[in-house]
């Protein structure tokens, strides 16, 4: 087992403006907790705090806790104002519905927004004996040392503004805002003179890092995703058949040192709805571990909204049907590939014109050994075109972005990326060289043997900070590309 950064606050801050939306299960005089509907689960997920909340029975589902209160400035690690006071004592929370307002109530499926934090009560894993009938307390007995489960909130939240969610009107968008931060903490080391164990070995209020066989990331999620699945709204009426479904995005919190294109993609779906898929890894190169005041920082921390709504499009416009793209190529090697794009617009596509397939991640790159592949058969509206690439592989192994979209030159890029694939890139020749790993933290020796066209596999510490003292086959061995490397991983001081 490993110990983490000392937790300075009672809260750590994740996010603000943060939404969620689901089923109120739990109303009372200061605090609301909601079970979040399926677009909104990730806020929760990677917390067994909240799975279900440490107060609650086993068995119960997952909620939110929401609090209206706002927090003491000294508690969390961000100062900044809250707009707006506690909810008075003994006033119902009020839910506002198409035609005005009532009184909350448990079952209602509501959205509201607050500031997305992580609450440090780990002694509360002992509440659990205290239940009828008693459980089994979700402290962790560490040897002599004591660990429990911290949990995420909303905290505080607008009291003001919950909203009733009610079926869609013909014409009315669909909505959803994700949001995402990273490094994620599940547990806590007891602290504050609560367990004597703690406090005589140092560890006390400090993050609990496990060593397991599912690593540090079992429970300090490093990587952290999300999928959000947004249908299409109902069609407006009269209805145009030359209609399509149109989203738009707005970025509201993008890391310092972050793209867009890392962190999220969006593809339109065959009924009209679109998927948003986000990640956020905030791993350092080094294998070091991020430090859990990262999204306090502005760092590893992503929020947009998306809206979908009928409209009719007009000029170009374009629809991703699908690719065949190798998964590994020698370096220097060359391959047809072909990609699928339907003309949703209402121009054609020329052949041999401005209309064109072109290069992104990064825009207008020549990675694939060009940056467009041309319309060769005219294409009119509702038609399907398949661009057929030759690409040639780099001449340095490793992991290559391969994404797609179309453009008319020195007018416009215009409708769905491809989605975003990557292709590895192995030695020529089917031969390669083993790399030296040793006294190389685990993360950048898995890297070193994957980009030597090689498969890592680890024994010993599973630790991110743990580092190779052995490896088989020894290094500047000659062998098969895809050949297994196999390390020993420790923990502790290097050793000369």
């Amino acid at each position: 087992m490993a110990v983490g950064e000392f937790v300075t606050g009672k809260f750590t801050w994740l996010l603000d403006g943060v939404e969620i939306v689901g089923v109120v299960e739990v109303v009372e005089d200061d605090d609301v907790g909601i079970e979040p509907l399926p677009n909104y689960r990730h806020l929760i997920g990677y917390f067994r705090g909240n799975n279900p909340l440490l107060w609650s029975s086993s068995g119960t589902p997952g909620r939110m806790h929401c609090e209206t209160y706002p927090l003491d400035p000294t508690s969390i690690n961000r100062d900044q104002p809250w707009p707006l006071q506690q909810k008075p004592a003994g006033q119902p929370f009020q839910v506002k519905t198409r035609t005005g307002t009532r009184d909350l109530r448990v079952g209602d499926t509501v959205a509201l927004v607050g500031r997305w934090v992580i609450d440090h009560h780990p002694e509360y894993c002992d509440l659990s004996t205290k239940f009828t009938p008693p459980e089994l307390s979700r402290c962790h007995a560490r040897g002599w040392l004591r660990v429990g489960p911290t949990h995420t909130e909303l905290h505080p939240f607008r009291w003001d503004d919950i909203r009733l969610v009610e079926p869609l009107a013909p014409g009315e968008p669909a909505t959803a805002v994700v949001s995402l931060a990273a490094p994620l903490h599940e547990e806590q080391y007891l602290g504050g003179g609560k367990w004597l164990a703690n406090e005589l070995a140092g560890v006390a209020g400090k993050v609990y890092l496990a060593d397991d066989p599912e690593g540090t990331e079992s429970n300090f999620h490093t990587q952290v995703r999300a999928t959000v699945e947004l249908d299409p709204p109902p069609r407006p009426e009269p209805f145009d058949p030359a209609m399509r479904t149109i989203w738009t995005e707005e970025v509201r919190a993008l890391g310092l040192g972050m793209t867009l294109d890392q962190v999220r993609s969006v593809q339109r779906r065959p009924d009209g709805g679109i998927t948003v898929r986000a990640v956020i890894d905030a791993r350092q190169a080094d294998g070091t571990l991020p430090s859990i005041y990262n999204p306090g920082n502005n760092l590893s921390v992503f929020q947009a909204r998306y809206e979908l709504r009928w409209g009719r499009v007009t000029g170009n416009d374009a629809q991703y049907v699908g690719q065949v793209v190798p998964a590994r190529l020698e370096a220097g090697q060359s391959q047809v590939v072909t990609v699928t794009m339907r003309n949703t617009g209402t121009t054609v596509w020329p052949a041999g014109a401005a209309h064109r397939l072109g290069s992104q991640d990064p825009q207008d790159n020549s990675t694939w050994g060009l940056s467009r592949a041309p319309v060769v058969t005219q294409t009119p509206p509702g038609a399907m075109h398949e661009f057929r690439i030759t690409i040639t592989a780099p001449r340095t192994s490793g992991r290559y972005p391969f994404r797609w979209r179309m453009l008319e030159e020195l007018v416009q890029w215009f409708g769905d990326f491809t989605p975003a694939t990557s292709i590895e890139v192995v030695p020529a020749g089917g031969r390669t060289t083993v790399p030296d790993v040793q006294e190389f933290r685990r993360n950048t020796a898995a890297k070193m043997v994957r980009d030597a066209g090689l498969v890592p596999a680890f024994t010993g510490s599973t630790s991110a900070a743990a580092w190779v003292d052995s490896q088989s086959p020894p290094a500047d061995t000659e062998v098969d590309v895809g050949s297994t490397v196999q390390m020993h991983c420790r923990t502790g001081p290097i050793i000369p």
